[in-house]
């Protein structure tokens, strides 16, 4: 649907000044609120009686015009474009190569805008992907801060009701521009981009979705990872490169009730202890030692892990490790068909996402019958659903590299405090599922530590071992 048909239920003249759309393809909803409140110069009064955003002061206007809200409803009213269809663009998510869900509505977030495009009180909902970086018509970096004093840009009305003013008085706005040079905006280039662009990211959409960690803030870095568009549609950095590890290609699924385990995580109760397929055992054997190892040699044995664990006294961290590298792991299944983790050692956060992406994954490819799954319970509703879904093996493999790295870190940070040692940073998995039709064809996965710098991608597929890359986080 080209700009001209979306906008085609438009007024023959606009309602206010400021609602021009001609020129501004795609211009998403903070920016026809910005455009007509600073070029109609309304009364603080009017923003809340004629516009309808009620508690201007704490309103988000990002997050309130890229809901269906009462606000919205009100504001396209009042400028008679109800029956346009120029608010569907309005969602970060219909420019998203991958599904999000409710990832752009959990939090405010700064707003990012083009200097140039600001001028003209210009913005689209394609400039809050973290996966865009520069605007594709002017080439200029998208700014979240101020130049100025560096503060987080926002959406929210000032106490004289003007939007995209900075606290220090920065306001990159021209009415001017904004008015009178409206038509000196690259609008073919503009729409040419993005109807292009539009295209390729509903393409990929369709078959792609992205699961985060609910408390995890910090996720644009993974996020332009794995959405990152082609080199045509957007320049590309030359910063360190980010590993993408890929889960894909021929593999034998694993048996049914294999997910059982997994599939008590992250329910209504947090665990202490979590039952796992015996495959994880070794996996946490070597994390284990490997943790120990990066510790100095003589670390001693914390004296309230020797009884808890059954540990030597006398002995050193390493020897106990490495007599018993499964100290830390039990109780375990004596058959060897399951094994048991004290989740004392892995973020609460992190368990309940694994359960999570089980409920992302049925949800998505899951096969008909859900109304049978209905009458189980939690368990064994994951479990069967995670049966009947061909390629599930790339899932179970992602899930053993986050928990193998998450308990890693997790027994890290803990001996670190017990033995006085540095502890690493927490990291978040960023995890996309590529898939359709009953059918999981591949897992992409990325760690975001927390604080850490702006990254390109690197990809790396499994069984190759990158040039420089610790085992540990």
């Amino acid at each position: 649907m080209g700009w001209a048909e979306i906008i085609h239920a438009r007024p023959a003249l606009p309602a206010a000044l400021g609602a021009e759309l001609e020129p501004y393809p795609y211009l998403s909803g903070f920016g026809l609120v910005h455009r007509v409140t600073r070029l109609a110069t309304p009364l603080p009064s009017q923003v809340t009686s004629t516009l309808g955003f009620r508690n201007r002061q704490v309103t988000d206007v990002l997050l309130a015009t890229q809901t269906p809200t009462q606000a919205r409803s009100t504001f396209l009213r009042r400028l008679h474009l109800q029956d346009t269809n120029m608010a569907a663009y309005w969602n970060p998510q219909q420019w998203s190569p991958v599904q999000t869900g409710d990832l752009f509505g959990r939090r405010p977030r700064p707003l990012r805008q083009c200097p140039q495009c600001a001028a003209h009180g210009y913005h689209c909902a394609l400039f809050q992907l973290p996966s865009i970086t520069h605007c594709p018509w002017h080439r200029q970096p998208l700014e979240h801060t101020c130049p100025h004093c560096d503060a987080p840009y926002h959406a929210r009305f000032d106490d004289h009701a003007r939007l995209g003013v900075c606290a220090c008085g920065h306001d990159p706005f021209d009415a001017v521009v904004a008015s009178v040079h409206m038509w000196d905006f690259p609008t073919d280039k503009a729409q040419d981009w993005l109807e292009d662009y539009q295209a390729w990211a509903q393409r990929r959409r369709a078959g792609r979705w992205i699961c985060v960690p609910t408390n995890c803030t910090a996720w644009d870095q993974g996020f332009a990872a794995l959405a990152a568009p082609p080199a045509r549609l957007q320049r590309t950095d030359t910063d360190t490169p980010l590993v993408i590890e890929i889960f894909s290609g021929p593999s034998a699924d694993p048996a049914p009730r294999h997910f059982w385990g997994w599939s008590c995580w992250g329910g209504e109760r947090p665990l202490t202890l979590a039952p796992l397929p015996a495959t994880m055992y070794p996996l946490l054997c070597e994390a284990t030692k490997a943790v120990v190892d990066a510790l100095p040699p003589e670390s001693r044995t914390p004296f309230e892990l020797v009884d808890a664990n059954a540990l030597e006294a006398s002995a050193t961290l390493r020897e106990n490790v490495f007599l018993r590298p499964d100290c830390f792991i039990k109780p375990r299944d004596q058959s060897g068909s399951a094994m048991w983790l004290n989740l004392s050692t892995v973020d609460a956060h992190i368990a309940a996402f694994c359960g999570h992406v089980l409920d992302q994954a049925t949800a998505h490819l899951g096969a008909p019958g859900g109304s049978v799954l209905a009458s189980y319970s939690l368990q064994a509703a994951r479990s069967t659903a995670m049966d009947q879904i061909r390629g599930r093996g790339h899932l179970a493999d992602a899930l053993a590299k986050i928990l193998t790295r998450a308990y890693a870190y997790g027994l890290h940070a803990d001996l670190g405090v017990k033995l006085d040692a540095s502890i690493p940073r927490a990291a978040w998995p960023i995890l996309e599922m590529v898939g359709g039709s009953g059918r999981l064809r591949a897992i992409r996965l990325n760690w975001i530590e927390q604080k850490s710098p702006v990254a390109t991608v690197r990809v790396e597929r499994r069984g190759e071992r990158p040039a420089s890359r610790p085992l540990l986080m």
